[in-house]
């Protein structure tokens, strides 16, 4: 039998949240924060659309990464000039590393 969590477990999740900071070397920062999954995937997408040319992808307060979130991430790096993520945690990287997609990574390699 599957257990469905009631709503207040969910409590303890954290929220996603992305923004954009102060350009550095002629590139937009966009900082992103909590779980980047199925369900908060779009959001970053719909955020992402609006930008051009080079992204660095500020990733210190990710949390989680799923394939949701993972298939937004090489379509912006696809479709965008220079696209680095750059303050990886370790959870985040074994994804990476097991999805062969470290080439997203930027060149601080953290």
């Amino acid at each position: 039998m599957v257990k469905v969590p009631a709503q207040d477990e969910w409590a303890g999740r954290p929220e996603f949240s992305v923004t954009l900071g102060t350009p550095s070397r002629d590139a937009h920062v966009v900082r992103i924060a909590g779980d980047l999954d199925r369900a908060t995937a779009s959001e970053l997408d719909r955020f992402l659309q609006h930008l051009d040319r080079h992204v660095l992808l500020d990733c210190r307060a990710l949390t989680f990464l799923d394939e949701g979130g993972l298939r937004v991430l090489l379509a912006a790096s696809a479709r965008l000039a220079s696209f680095q993520m750059v303050n990886v945690a370790a959870s985040v990287r074994r994804v990476l590393v097991a999805t062969h997609t470290t080439s997203l990574l930027g060149e601080d390699g953290a």
